[in-house]
């Protein structure tokens, strides 16, 4: 039977994070549990806790690497960059 038919697949696709390996996803990937996997991993990923979970996670990350992003152009230091040193007679030459 086709998929568009059957269901198997939903309008954008298996759950991205599939492929991840995350052990939140674990106890769903046994033979006991594999209609369930199928059901949520590849048809409805939306109603799965754990997509839900990991997609709170990665906006925080995303959220929190746009702040330390801004945050750099105004204090160069929180990138650990060493202020600069005058070179002088006591540094090392240049010829």
């Amino acid at each position: 039977m086709p998929c568009a038919k059957s269901g198997c697949g939903s309008a954008d696709g298996p759950c991205p994070f599939i492929n991840r390996n995350d052990s939140r996803c674990a106890a769903r990937f046994t033979l006991g549990r594999l209609g369930e996997a199928f059901r949520l991993c590849v048809n409805d990923h939306h109603d799965c806790h754990v997509y839900d979970q990991i997609e709170r996670e990665q906006d925080r990350l995303a959220a929190s690497a746009q702040r330390n992003t801004n945050d750099a152009w105004l204090t160069p230091n929180r990138l650990n960059v060493a202020p600069m040193r005058i070179l002088g007679s006591a540094g090392p030459s240049l010829s």
